[in-house]
């Protein structure tokens, strides 16, 4: 299958150097990538399982540092006292858990968008809105992957979650996670569906293995380098400049598995993008 990732005109040094963009959550267009509805940070069962299994060590601890004074109070006061704790943990714990899931929430998006990037491609070549809306308004162009090629699956383990493709899913309703029973990344593949034209995959790579990182003002580009035989289409736009036709033939023709060149036109009777050889 061919997947196609959509550039604007300015990205032609993507094919020159081989070279594409894994980018930061916090840089994509759409505000709800990434924030699904933390419900909570565990259940009443993971609650009362952590209980059952850690209290009595904990507060053995805590009461080992008040020394000679905890041995001073009678037996079935500091027993009633550990029962009224223990059972007063999941409330109190309830009563600051909002707090805690706002400083867990700006933790994890600070370092999701440090750590780790996101390469998304697309299902379609033919999408009139993506042409619009990543290609500088049908100026730019697409580049077709292979993702058959071993640079679209890269997984040190059968449960990496990291450097293979993964298809996004799209839905009404933002996902709801638990933090401590959420299962891998699965909520990062979710979208709503209005994006559902789109029909996305999506890659992640750890941004600290880049190939190159560009830095503009405060922000940096995280730019990794991929093999020029997993292009197998390039496709101009409707509005493509000679300039940039030029540009891209150029960066290509050297390449020893030469891709399928295409231009893109506006349909003569409906609305869709047809094709030709060029």
């Amino acid at each position: 299958m061919l997947l196609y990732k959509f550039c604007a005109p300015d990205r032609v040094d993507a094919l020159q150097k081989c070279r594409i963009r894994f980018t930061p959550p916090g840089a994509f267009n759409d505000p709800f990538e990434f924030r699904p509805v933390l419900k909570n940070l565990a259940s009443d069962a993971e609650i009362q399982t952590f209980t059952d299994r850690e209290f009595e060590k904990i507060l053995d601890d805590e009461l080992a540092k008040y020394g000679a004074v905890v041995a001073l109070l009678p037996r079935d006061v500091l027993s009633a006292f550990r029962e009224t704790l223990k059972s007063q943990l999941l409330p109190m714990f309830r009563s600051i858990e909002p707090n805690l899931l706002g400083e867990v929430r700006k933790r994890f998006d600070e370092a999701f968008n440090r750590h780790f990037g996101v390469l998304c491609l697309s299902e379609r070549w033919d999408s009139i809105l993506m042409w619009g809306h990543y290609c500088q308004s049908h100026e730019g162009f697409v580049i077709g992957f292979d993702s058959t090629h071993p640079f679209f699956n890269q997984r040190r383990t059968v449960n990496d979650e990291f450097g293979h493709l993964r298809r996004v899913r799209y839905q009404r309703a933002r996902p709801v996670v638990s933090l401590m029973n959420s299962d891998g990344l699965e909520w990062f593949e979710t979208k709503a569906d209005v994006w559902s034209y789109e029909q996305e995959w999506r890659m992640f790579l750890v941004l600290s293995t880049a190939s190159e990182v560009k830095t503009f003002g405060t922000a940096q580009v995280h730019l990794f380098a991929f093999p020029a035989d997993s292009v197998r289409e390039v496709i101009l736009g409707s509005k493509c400049s000679a300039t940039t036709e030029s540009a891209i033939r150029g960066a290509i023709a050297g390449w020893s598995s030469p891709s399928t060149f295409f231009k893109c036109d506006i349909d003569d009777s409906d609305y869709k993008m047809v094709r030709k050889n060029a």
